[in-house]
């Protein structure tokens, strides 16, 4: 059954929380009186602010207190009174809710396109590449592409890669028309001339071959110096394109995510209230070769190249 709230905001900073919350399609008509946070399966507690909310002020209220953060979600519960009773739901509930809302993702419909090569190809292992594959974050994404011939590329040398080389220039050490697929994770906004590398993925993709990239549109400075760009579903359409050799098939933008200043300065009042995402991604076919070059090494444009 569709629980009774619907999370239209949650913002957590250090321990404040701010959340904006409305009744669910489930319960038309009715209207939220007062809302409280209280620690599951307790009850409010005095130290957490209760916000009012008269008949009438808004459909969508917002309820701000103070939380052990170390507890949040699973730990408590928003509880609203309404016109016609109480609903309490937890707040692991409603976030993982809003999470679900905004998840889009072009996984999927690579991984379907990924089992119907398999299925028109019997006995055979598509040939797939994974640049920037290297377990970084202490995952390596390689090991899960099962019944897969795959090929780890990287910069640097570690534990799971087989081909030690920069993907600007790729097509040098694996050869053009290698793969059926490629997928590249949390790498293009650390490369200085992500459409170079476009340019590469076409040459070592076979024609009518699958290229899935995943990187971000909204997140944090990270690993720097060698942080460049970030990445929003339009953004896709300058670097894979006819004129690239390629169509696009799908694009999505994933995690919705609110940017909260540190310090407080009068410029960037409000600008809270805006979002980005996390993830943003992209599918597209290889349908020709293409004509374009960029013949500019890296080194001529930076000293040193990731990660150092």
């Amino acid at each position: 059954m569709e629980p009774a709230l619907r999370l239209f905001e949650c913002t957590v900073f250090f321990s404040f929380l701010r959340i904006q919350i409305g009744m669910s399609d489930a319960y038309p008509g009715e209207q939220i009186l007062s809302a409280n946070l209280a620690p599951t399966g307790g009850e409010a507690s005095t130290d957490l602010r209760n916000i009012e909310f008269p008949i009438g002020s808004s459909p969508y209220p917002i309820l701000e207190t103070i939380i052990d953060r170390a507890a949040f979600p699973g730990g408590y519960d928003v509880v609203v009174r309404t016109d016609t009773g109480e609903h309490r739901v937890s707040c692991a509930e409603l976030v993982e809710g809003e999470r679900q809302h905004y998840a889009k993702s072009s996984i999927i419909p690579f991984v379907a396109i990924l089992d119907e090569w398999r299925a028109q190809n019997p006995g055979l292992k598509p040939k797939l590449l994974d640049i920037g594959g290297r377990a970084r974050s202490g995952y390596l994404l390689s090991a899960h592409m099962r019944d897969c011939e795959v090929t780890v590329l990287d910069i640097r040398a570690d534990a799971g890669v087989d081909v030690v080389a920069d993907a600007h220039s790729m097509a040098n050490e694996l050869g053009e028309e290698q793969f059926d697929f490629i997928i590249c994770v949390s790498v293009f906004e650390h490369l200085v001339m992500p459409w170079k590398v476009a340019i590469e993925i076409n040459k070592v993709l076979k024609r009518g071959g699958l290229a899935l990239i995943q990187t971000h549109q909204t997140v944090g400075m990270h690993d720097l110096p060698w942080d460049y760009y970030r990445y929003s579903d339009e953004s896709w359409k300058g670097l894979f394109n006819v004129a690239t050799g390629f169509e696009i098939i799908s694009t999505a933008m994933n995690d919705f995510v609110r940017i909260v200043p540190n310090h407080y300065f009068g410029a960037s009042e409000g600008y809270e209230g805006s979002g980005g995402f996390y993830d943003s991604n992209m599918m597209a076919r290889k349908i020709g070769p293409t004509q374009l070059t960029w013949p500019v090494e890296l080194t001529s444009i930076v000293s040193t190249s990731y990660p150092g």
